[in-house]
């Protein structure tokens, strides 16, 4: 069973981490503690906390290959919500031996068809049906998968390239599909081609551009406050989740310099897997080196082209659908303000659709076909 507020030890820590202050130094002497906790978990840190509360924000690489006794001490943190961006044929293709399914309800968010969010939109979200043990799930903890690589992503980079190397895509996408090696030999050419020229920041602010409906979603989720404590992670905990982390931490409030030193922090935190995060980028897929790394600067030329292209996160969040109320919301959860909420606006998430008894059976992924 788990415990109703976080262990001591973690709360101690997650006080000592909300206190920090903006220096680097400070921040890892903080943060260090929690990269060895788990150790099959890696790169799980805080990212936010407000002191004297169990709500708290975690982000870490993907927790499929969790064991037991990093469960136990997982468990600790009494974490309500896993904030996955991956989608459901990402998650369910990866290795692991996936014990949080025993222990949290999966989810895919639907979102919203051919637009964005609009403000106080409701996430509506449906249930994976084909996961083992799902009946016998007793706790009321929810695991959302979040596609962030839609076929919008896909398409605009797909169309960024010149013509005669999207006629070579074709041809790769049949060997990837008669071969069943997923998309490893079309990547691989858009990697050569089209993604390694533009580098880390290219693909960052293709995700600012072309994920807006997937970063507004899982905004939405940090914003009710029965998804807290949550745990935000991706693949390895450093892209994906860095976008968002940066966006949290920004509406909270914290200075760019405090947002890249945070980022940051994944280069030690990926350490002890490094070798395997290179053979899963670097090899598989052909990209360069510097999409395995985690430099502060990358982070600030992300945040100087979101200030140039919408004057600020501020701005950009409101363009995507997560309007000021609910930033004010999140910053109520996470920060000492108190924001009352009007009658409609006590919830966000739409888990009709997932208990309906006449969708439990669909495998469908409308994650990318939505667009």
């Amino acid at each position: 069973m788990v415990a109703a507020v976080p262990n001591r030890n973690f709360e101690q820590m997650l006080n000592s981490v909300g206190e920090s202050g903006e220096r680097r130094g400070s921040l890892v002497e903080h943060v260090a503690a929690f990269f060895g906790r788990l150790r099959t978990v890696p790169n799980f840190r805080p990212l936010c906390n407000k002191k004297g509360s169990p709500n708290a924000i975690f982000r870490s690489s993907r927790p499929d290959l969790i064991g037991q006794d990093d469960l136990e001490v997982f468990n600790e943190t009494c974490i309500q919500s896993i904030i996955d961006f991956r989608s459901k044929k990402e998650y369910l293709a990866s290795d692991g031996n996936h014990l949080l399914d025993q222990e949290y309800h999966l989810y895919h968010v639907k979102f919203p068809k051919g637009r964005n969010y609009r403000h106080d939109e409701r996430v509506e979200v449906e249930r994976v049906s084909c996961v083992d043990n799902v009946e016998n799930i007793q706790s009321n903890r929810r695991h959302y998968l979040i596609n962030f690589f839609t076929l919008n992503y896909i398409w605009e980079v797909f169309n960024r390239a010149p013509w005669y190397v999207r006629l070579y895509s074709l041809f790769y996408m049949l060997i990837d599909l008669v071969c069943g090696t997923g998309h490893k030999h079309f990547v691989r050419l858009f990697a050569r081609t089209i993604l390694n020229s533009t580098g880390i920041i290219g693909q960052y602010k293709d995700m600012i551009e072309f994920s807006q409906r997937s970063i507004c979603a899982a905004l939405k989720l940090m914003s009710v406050k029965s998804n807290l404590p949550a745990l935000l992670n991706c693949a390895h905990g450093k892209d994906r989740t860095g976008i968002v982390s940066a966006l949290v931490l920004s509406c909270l409030g914290k200075s760019p310099d405090y947002i890249a030193a945070e980022y940051a922090l994944s280069h030690d935190g990926l350490a002890t897997v490094k070798h395997r995060m290179h053979k899963e980028v670097v090899e598989q897929f052909h990209m360069s080196e510097e999409f395995i790394t985690a430099k502060a600067e990358t982070m600030h030329q992300l945040f100087d082209y979101i200030k140039e292209r919408y004057g600020s996160v501020e701005g950009y969040l409101e363009y995507i659908g997560f309007g000021s109320t609910e930033q004010q919301r999140l910053r109520s959860h996470l920060m000492h303000e108190v924001v009352p909420l009007s009658p409609d606006q006590s919830g966000d998430v739409d888990l009709s659709f997932a208990f309906d008894p006449s969708n439990r059976g669909s495998d469908s992924d409308p994650d990318s076909a939505s667009d």
